[in-house]
């Protein structure tokens, strides 16, 4: 006969891949942790994925935006509900398997799960606190408004998420915003739990190694290259389970050492636990690389968890009879420390970027720089200096040319055919008068032969009555010919 009973369903934390986000603290003035306050925010956010019409308007969520979306069938329902530690978690579902889960209360309570089911998916996210945070911050008076769930956890698809992100906007007043982790936070979290799996499992060293190894298995690193050549996006670094104890060892090594000043082979312990500093004298001294801005770690990998720096985590579950009496403690703690770091403020402060996330200082540049910058400055001089030689040459040019202009312009108005006639040394009545300068270009380049003085030669009278052979010019300017006299005494007529 098969059996009907309800499945236990797991913990909303575990086996599964979820994305991080920070938001702020939540304005609720009104009881928001209660169930029935829990439903009223179902209702809406159920109201709003199927669609309704809302005062003539369709407002809603269109699976056509997305691929994964459409294929997961038609709105089931969504659920709003207290989510507490993971013992509590089993134990309601237990109660539900046996027909009790009712009138189950939540003890610790943690944080909201938000299950949205349609036919062939289910898609989840959670608002995540710690209970003694919760029980802190209500406290405060100043905080009486306000619900303070530092972490967001969502595992949805685009369109879900955006919508769920725009409903916690608009009815909390919150704002949310991608949580983004560093190197220095990823090795804090690894170091984090590997102490806490060591001083939680037996007194026994020899088993709280194998423990450890059996939870943790094979640890990788992934290093990513931000400044490098797109071909080399991310190298992998993989710690055998069997080495791992070696590795650890070695860094307790080199964390004495940094503490006493003997550090040997010129490995740099770093800032961080025995396992970051056993990392980074490794890479230093097997890849020549130094973790930093310009190669910094940017997921860890381990058999208990694996957490990425774009803010995405899964925690594994391990078996039953690996997990040890530690594991549940250790991975507790490992979800208080990423509400941690959502809370703290010190992951955006200008000290904690300049010594993990700023590029890298610039060393005292080389021989072969120096003179290279010499060589170019030289150059760039040199090609100003032959543009301004080039800009005045073409100035000194120009002007040139109109001089030229000018001087064949005065030329030519002084070869008029008038202006010739007025300077003639042939015609005693065209003489011009001696108080006017001879500015001709000609008559000033032409040597001046000195002659015996002769006395002038009069005209002869006029006769009182003008013949029409003979008159006197009176207007040179209006002459169209002139008369001049042969030497037989007679006048010929000259045309001009």
């Amino acid at each position: 006969m098969a059996d009907d009973s309800p499945v236990l369903l797991p913990y909303p934390l575990y086996q599964t891949t979820l994305t991080l986000h920070r938001l702020s603290p939540l304005y609720t003035p009104h009881l928001f942790l209660s169930d029935s306050a829990l439903a009223s925010h179902a209702r809406r956010f159920h109201d709003i994925l199927k669609g309704e019409v809302l005062r003539g308007v369709r407002v809603g969520l269109s699976s056509s935006n997305d691929e994964g979306l459409a294929r997961s069938g038609a709105l089931i329902g969504c659920t709003w509900r207290i989510l507490g530690s993971a013992d509590d978690w089993m134990e309601e579902q237990r109660a539900i398997q046996k027909g009790e889960g009712e009138g189950f209360t939540v003890k610790d309570r943690g944080g909201v799960y938000i299950d949205v089911s349609y036919e062939r998916a289910h898609y989840a996210a959670i608002l995540l606190s710690t209970p003694e945070r919760l029980s802190s911050y209500s406290q405060d008076p100043a905080n009486k408004d306000f619900t303070y769930l530092p972490l967001l956890l969502v595992r949805m698809p685009g369109p879900l998420r955006d919508t769920l992100i725009s409903y916690l906007n608009s009815t909390f007043d919150t704002r949310i915003s991608s949580l983004l982790i560093p190197t220095f936070s990823l090795f804090s979290s690894l170091e984090q739990y590997i102490t806490d799996l060591q001083s939680l499992t037996s007194n026994s060293a020899a088993a709280a190694q194998q423990i450890l190894t059996t939870v943790l298995r094979d640890i990788t690193l992934t290093l990513s290259f931000p400044t490098a050549m797109p071909s080399l996006r991310t190298l992998d670094i993989t710690i055998s389970r069997d080495d791992f104890p070696r590795l650890l060892s070695h860094g307790a090594a080199l964390c004495q050492g940094s503490t006493t000043g003997k550090v040997r082979d010129g490995a740099h312990a770093s800032a961080g636990g025995p396992l970051s500093s056993a990392i980074s004298a490794y890479v230093k001294q097997h890849l020549a690389l130094e973790l930093g801005p310009a190669a910094r770690v940017s997921k860890v990998a381990c058999g208990a968890f694996v957490l990425g720096g774009e803010g995405k985590v899964k925690i594994i579950v391990p078996k039953a009879e690996e997990g040890g009496e530690g594991w549940d403690v250790a991975t507790r703690r490992f979800l208080e420390g990423l509400v941690e770091m959502a809370v703290v403020e010190r992951l955006l402060t200008p000290t904690f970027v300049k010594q993990h996330l700023a590029p890298p200082a610039s060393k005292s540049p080389s021989l072969k720089m120096v003179f290279l910058s010499y060589l170019a400055t030289l150059i760039a001089s040199t090609c100003l200096a032959v543009t301004l030689i080039m800009i005045i040459s073409t100035i000194a040019l120009t002007i040139e040319m109109l001089l030229a202009a000018r001087l064949k312009y005065k030329r030519a108005l002084s070869l008029d055919p008038l202006k010739l006639l007025e300077r003639s040394t042939d015609n005693p009545y065209l003489l011009p008068p001696a108080s006017q300068p001879r500015s001709d270009d000609l008559m000033l380049t032409t040597p001046l032969i000195p002659l015996p003085f002769q006395p002038p030669v009069l005209p002869p009278t006029p006769p009182e009555t003008p013949s029409p052979e003979w008159r006197p010019i009176v207007h040179i300017a209006e002459a169209t010919h002139l008369w001049s006299r042969s030497l037989g005494g007679e006048y010929e007529k000259l045309e001009v």
